[in-house]
C-alpha cells in the first residue's frame, strides 16, 4: 500500500540444488534486462556432515558454492546494467570456530 508502484517478482531458489541456482539465474535474465543489486543472503550450520544432491558438503554449498555461482551467473546481466551493479554477500562470524575439511 505505501508503494503502489512497487512490483514484486519472485522466482525459485535453493542453495541446496545448484541447478535451481542455474536455472534462478536463467529465469531472472529472461524477465529482467538489469540487476543492479545483488544480495547473496543464506546459510545453514548443519552437524554431522550432510552431503548435497550435487555431492558437496550442504553448509560449503549452501553457504559459499551457491553464492559464487550465481554471482557468476549474472555477472554479465550486472556488467550491461547502467551506474555501478553491486554484490553483498552475507556471512556469519562462524566461520571462525572451524576450516574446510577438503578430504570429505
Amino acid at each position: 500500500r505505501r508503494c503502489p508502484k512497487a512490483k514484486l517478482d519472485v522466482l525459485r531458489l535453493d542453495n541446496m540444488d545448484l541447478a535451481t541456482v542455474r536455472k534462478f539465474a536463467q529465469d531472472f535474465k529472461r524477465r529482467h534486462n538489469r540487476l543492479d543489486f545483488l544480495v547473496n543472503n543464506a546459510g545453514i550450520m548443519t552437524r554431522p556432515y550432510i552431503q548435497s544432491k550435487d555431492g558437496f558438503d550442504c553448509q560449503f554449498q549452501t553457504n559459499h558454492l551457491a553464492h559464487f555461482l550465481l554471482t557468476k551467473l549474472l555477472w554479465d546481466t550486472m556488467l550491461n546494467t547502467p551506474g555501478q551493479s553491486r554484490v553483498v554477500t552475507h556471512s556469519s562470524t562462524f566461520h571462525f570456530l572451524g576450516g574446510v575439511r577438503f578430504d570429505r
